[in-house]
């Protein structure tokens, strides 16, 4: 009994962690150890009734976890064990949960704690409900009378009470709960509790024939409890129950499900009590009014309901207590964090506008309050979540309180106060973000109807009341600062809707953006046409537009016209040239409102660009001159100047500009984006803004006048040259006394008074003392130094922003990579994308342009099938490839790069052959094999084909790899040793086996020839091995495979016959034996690919020295190659099993067993102690290893180190 004692108590020990998990476990384990140990379920067994005892007995337990674990355990067992009666558990209660008068008040307290957990358990298993009357009267009487002698317990018993009510059927309830609860039935509404509240709710709910109308008139005034003129009574008691801060009594979810019930409104309820949870500013009320908040949220049905519940005084409460930087560890944070998801939830889900936007309204008016993020977060979820309808009347509540807010200012024309400020910048971004929502994306009328908001009161002021479109009202009184915010919010929604996928594809979504972008140029020129003294267009720093701004405005809507009616086809799903110049022009004249300028400028390229791009081809030839770039050029010089600007807006429309021209694209125009990547970041050079304000335009000045002064002498561009150059120099040298002056009046402000002394020759002035000195000394001092640090701080700036800008970069082409990508295109972008990579790794600053790098690379290896077949260069694809092979020469510090590396020259090599990149069709040596020549067929150019190309191709590699494993270095461009990687053959021969097949040759041959290095034939090995796979069987053909599987075999067979101890080495066994594996297996019937029987011998020889991997791969080729190999070595180890188990056996039968001796035991003069002779006799007198003493060096007179002469000492 001890021992199962014991085995048990394990179990009680566990129950008490306070880990809810473990108590589960445990508890599961525990009944399957009690259902094994029940033999008779008739009668309760040893164990379960030790267990019962136990857990009755422990669950009046302080320690730990023991209460609640205890009763889970007692609970589950007696749903398990219906031999357990209830009356045996009251009894077992009696006995080891007895009060007595010398316990102490924390004792009587755990004990009737433990009580109460009995009774919960038994109630919650469901056993008493099945029990006698007396057994329910008995704990029904008990659990009330705990109740009142202990506050602490009040939950835990009323709680009981409530689950018994509910399992009793009406007789038992009658005859036993109900005498022990009548009183507190009938206190009525003067002396209610929330318990005597909470049983009359709950018994009304179940015995409406006991607790009946007549019942409730006669003690409760009324006979309804949930009725309008209780409502006051109710709160009453609600409020009483908040003493249970922070748990929540039971009596308030009972109430709000009666209320749910009836035909009461909730609202109505609720607008009766805000003001007695709220208004107190008790957190204990204010906790249960969340509470309550957060579950009548669900039930509110209409707008008129929605506004009722979110008054002013419940949203400052949310307010307050929704920040969690100010309420990190209140209860009351997480109970209002808990109202909020719960609103969200619910208006995500009810899918009404009205009742969306009744909140949103109510929502509203914390605008221009001190609103947490958290808040304004909700706020944000909500707007996203919006429905058609609700999006639409929220737009519109939003824009009338805009236009009234303005026209009150107009009016009176007095100063906005910071709450109005703030709360109009926000109906502005509420706007913006009301353009692009999931339920109006295809609803474009409601994007132009916002945008149309946005742009007429960005760059217009409406003096006077029109019929126009949002022009209705007057808005004189918007000034700088607001205009502004209102401008960035107009073009943030451009770039918004042009990134939102409004369509079924990106093609489409863009060109509706395109068509919207024309319907709003449409609106704005109705702006401009309109009367001047009631709409007037507004330009930062000019009062009055110019007479060529007209002009710009005019020629961008005509050219737009122009494109859209001769070179848009109708009805087209698909991004054209066409849509490409649409899309920049429409953000061009977006630009004139604000950067003319910088707008006219890019315009007079794109106007060039679009001529020349859809000339015809002949008139093309005759007028173009040979200096004049190209058209695609120019308009990649355009986009990157695009990409550098800050505007988001600019960098989305180059992108998508550039994905709609991709079939244009050439290697020169690639270059240029190439050049710019390939920058090096100097000290004094400009950051990327200035570069595109001032040198991109600049170049795009200098072409003009080429063209103009085009069959000149010469003496034009020469004396322009030298004006430019004298200008910088002057601008030079101004920025320069521009900074010597700043630096002067810091310095004259750190000096004080001394900078004002004028030079003078006097010697009665006085000499400044030392301590004075010093002082001076480290002012100028400090002043240098902030000198020197914002030098630092600027040129830190300046390649920050240059590796964001070629990031950017990179980004433009993953967009094209994604989408298309040219042959040309390809070889231009692989080895300056593999320098970046490199330069990723050595600095640390540029690494996240490396990996951007990377990125692109690996891209344009997966997309390679769709690759367009470009005019590649025969020549220039080789010089790429040897190229690539050198780069692979330098130090690369990850095997990620290598890879990359290998990635490239991979896929030049199958441009070059015209392979698809991501399938690798068959090479040539699959249809030498297979494909004889066919009949009727026209001859071809056998100069070019495929297969020479492959033979080209194979020459190359063929030369490279035997240089490489021979350990010889090759010569680049300029005659410098270069010393090849292996890891770039294997992964290109991992990739395509059978395209590289034809270098299996040289791979076996390396095993033949001495003079390569062991490295050297394992990383061969490798290649090998990796190459050998079913599908390369199938492709080469069975004539191919049979010839080098026989060849490849007998080669290494012989390898492995040569191989002793002396000369083997693991890892080139592995990969030998890896590749005779595969031939084997791969091989099936054919000759030659067994192991001799010299071979096996050998292999046998040396399994000892194998690793165990290579173990494995030696023991299936034996067995394959003998199978009673494996009978052999079983009954081999047989035996020495059989060896150790009879020894073992011997030395446990031994009359004195052998003991490790001790120290003390073994040190002995002479080494014949007893203890020592008994070990010589077990072990059969074995000789034993003495251990040499370490050599030591001493240092001679000469100072070099000798060897000390030692002699083995016997004694130890």
């Amino acid at each position: 009994m001890n021992d199962r004692n014991d085995d048990l108590m394990k179990f009680f020990w566990k129950l008490a962690e306070y880990d809810e998990n473990c108590t589960v476990k445990t508890t599961k384990q525990l009944l399957r150890k009690l259902e094994d140990s029940q033999k008779d379920y008739d009668s309760v067994g040893k164990d379960l009734k030790y267990t019962l005892r136990r857990l009755v007995k422990g669950v009046s337990s302080n320690r730990n976890c023991a209460r609640q674990g205890f009763s889970v355990a007692l609970c589950q067992i007696l749903r398990k064990f219906t031999v357990i009666s209830p009356e045996k558990v009251l009894a077992s209660v009696t006995k080891h949960l007895q009060l007595s008068k010398q316990d102490g008040k924390a004792d009587t307290g755990s004990i009737l704690l433990g009580r109460a957990m009995v009774y919960m358990a038994l109630i919650q298993s469901g056993r008493l409900a099945q029990g006698s009357a007396e057994c329910i009267k008995t704990v029904a009487g008990h659990l009330q009378d705990m109740k009142r002698k202990r506050s602490y317990l009040q939950q835990i018993c009323i709680g009981a009470i409530i689950q018994l009510i509910a399992q009793v059927d009406t007789e038992k309830f009658q005859e036993c709960v109900l005498p022990c609860i009548q009183k507190e039935l009938m206190q009525g509404w003067d002396k209610c509790s929330p318990d005597s509240l909470l049983l009359l709710l709950v018994c009304r709910k179940k015995y409406k024939n006991l607790i009946g109308k007549s019942f409730l008139k006669e003690h409760w005034s009324r006979p309804k409890i949930i009725t309008e003129k209780n409502f006051d009574n109710i709160w009453r008691v609600v409020l009483k129950s908040s003493e249970t801060y922070p748990v929540i009594h039971p009596v308030t979810p009972e109430v709000i499900e009666h209320f749910v019930k009836s035909d009461v409104s909730v609202a109505d309820f609720w607008s009766r009590g805000v003001n007695l949870l709220f208004c107190s500013n008790h957190t204990r009320s204010t906790n249960l009014g969340l509470h309550i908040l957060g579950e009548i949220i669900p039930h509110i049905v209409t707008p008129g309901e929605a506004e009722s519940v979110w008054c002013p005084t419940v949203l400052s409460v949310l307010v307050r207590h929704i920040d969690k930087k100010l309420n990190k560890d209140n209860p009351v944070h997480a109970m209002a964090s808990k109202v909020t998801n719960s609103l969200v939830t619910y208006l995500q889900k009810c899918g009404d506008g009205k009742i969306q936007h009744a909140v949103l309204t109510k929502l509203f008016d914390l605008k221009g309050e001190r609103v947490s993020t958290d808040m304004s977060r909700v706020i944000e979820r909500i707007t996203l979540s919006l429905t058609s309808d609700g999006a639409e009347r929220y737009g519109n509540f939003l824009m009338k309180y805009f236009a009234d807010t303005i026209e009150r200012r107009d009016n009176q024309e007095e100063q906005w106060s910071r709450k109005v400020i703030v709360r109009m910048k926000d109906v502005i971004s509420e706007v913006r973000n009301l353009v692009t929502l999931n339920s109006t994306c295809t609803d474009h009328d409601r994007q132009l109807h916002l945008l149309q908001f946005l742009a007429v009161h960005s760059f217009w002021v409406v003096s006077r009341r029109t019929e126009v479109v949002h022009c209705t009202r007057t808005n004189r009184s918007i000034d700088n600062v607001m205009r502004k915010h209102i401008q960035d919010n107009f073009f943030k929604a451009l770039n918004n809707l042009l990134v939102y996928k409004t369509e079924k594809s990106k093609s489409t979504s863009v060109i509706a953006y395109i068509h919207t972008g024309q319907r709003l140029i449409q609106y704005m020129q109705t702006l401009m046409k309109s009367d001047n003294a009631a709409i007037c267009l507004v330009m930062e720093q000019q009062d009055k537009i110019p007479r060529e701004w007209k002009a710009d405005w005019n020629k961008v809507l005509e050219t737009m016209e122009s494109v859209q009616t001769k070179h848009i086809p109708d009805d087209s799903d698909k991004m054209t040239t066409g849509h490409a110049f649409l899309l920049l022009l429409f953000y061009n004249i977006t630009q004139l409102l604000v950067d003319p300028a910088t707008a006219s400028s890019h315009l007079e390229d794109v106007y060039g660009c679009l001529q020349n791009a859809f000339k015809s081809k002949r008139k093309s030839v005759s007028q173009k001159s040979a200096e004049e770039p190209e058209w695609i050029e120019v308009m990649t010089e355009v986009l990157i100047s695009m990409m550098s600007q800050g505007s988001v807006l600019a960098r989305t429309t180059a992108t998508d500009v550039y994905m709609a021209i991709a079939d244009h694209l050439t290697p020169a125009s690639v270059q240029l984006i190439v050049d710019v990547l390939m920058a090096d970041d100097k000290e004094g050079s400009d950051g990327p803004v200035s570069f595109e304000d001032d040198e991109q335009d600049d170049e795009m000045e200098g072409v003009e006048e080429e063209d103009a002064i085009e069959g000149g002498n010469g003496e034009v561009e020469e004396e322009s040259e030298s004006s430019e150059s004298e200008e910088e120099e002057e601008e030079e040298e101004e920025e320069e006394e521009a900074v010597n002056e700043e630096f002067r009046q810091k310095l004259r402000s750190a000096l004080g008074p001394a900078a004002d002394v004028e030079e003078s020759d006097d010697e009665e002035l006085e000499d400044m003392s030392d301590s004075e000195m010093f002082k001076l000394d480290h002012v100028i001092a400090a002043a240098f130094k902030g000198m020197r640090q914002a030098k630092a701080k600027e040129k830190n700036d300046n390649k920050k922003q240059m590796l964001a800008f070629k990031i950017r970069l990179l980004d433009l082409l993953m967009v094209l990579a994604k989408e298309k990508m040219s042959a040309d295109v390809v070889m231009e972008l692989n080895l300056p994308l593999l320098e970046l990579m490199l330069n990723g790794e050595k600095k640390k600053e540029e690494r996240a342009l490396g990996q951007h790098a990377q990125k692109l690379s690996q891209l344009m290896y997966r997309q390679g099938k769709e690759l367009h077949d470009g005019d590649l260069d025969k020549e220039a694809c080789t010089e790429r490839i040897m190229d690539i092979i050198h780069f692979s020469t330098r130090p690369i510090l990850s095997q990620s790069l290598v890879n990359s590396v290998s990635d490239a020259c991979l896929l030049v090599i199958l441009l070059y052959m015209n392979v698809g990149a991501a399938t690798g069709e068959p090479s040539p040596v699959r249809t030498r094999s297979r494909n004889g020549p066919k009949k009727d067929q026209p001859k071809k150019d056998h100069t070019d084909t495929p297969k020479v190309r492959h033979d080209e191709v194979m020459e190359i590699i063929k030369d490279n790899l035997d240089q490489c494993l021979h350990g010889r270095s090759i010569k680049d461009k300029t005659g410098r040793d270069l010393h090849l990687n292996p890891s770039l053959f294997l992964n290109m021969f991992t990739k395509y086996p059978v395209l590289f097949w034809d270098v299996t040759s040289s791979l076996v041959k390396v095993y033949q020839d001495n003079s390569i290095k062991v490295y050297n034939k394992t990383q061969a090995s490798a290649m090998l091995a990796n190459m050998l796979n079913k599908d390369v069987v199938e492709k080469i053909g069975e004539d191919v495979w049979t010839t080098f599987a026989t060849s490849t075999f007998a080669t290494l067979t012989e390898v492995i016959c040569n191989t002793t101890k002396e000369n083997y080495f693991a890892k080139l066994m592995h990969n030998m034996l890896q590749i005779l594996s595969k031939i084997s297996s791969l091989s099936g019937t054919a000759q030659g690919c067994m192991l001799s029987a010299e071979a096996q011998t050998r292999l046998t020889d040396l399994l000892p020295r194998c690793s165990k991997e290579n173990r494995r791969l030696a023991r299936a080729l034996l067995k394959k190659a003998n199978p009673e190999f494996e009978v052999d070595s079983r009954e081999k180890n047989e035996g020495k099993k059989q060896k150790k188990r009879k020894m073992k056996e011997n030395n446990e039968s031994s009359p004195e067993k052998m003991k490790k001796p001790n120290d003390s035991e073994l040190k002995e003069e002479n080494g014949n102690s007893p203890k020592l002779n008994e070990l010589k006799e077990l072990n059969g007198n074995s000789p034993k290893k003495v251990k040499k003493p370490k050599k030591t060096k001493t240092k001679g007179e000469d100072g070099k180190s000798l060897k000390k002469s030692k002699t083995m000492d016997v004694s130890s």
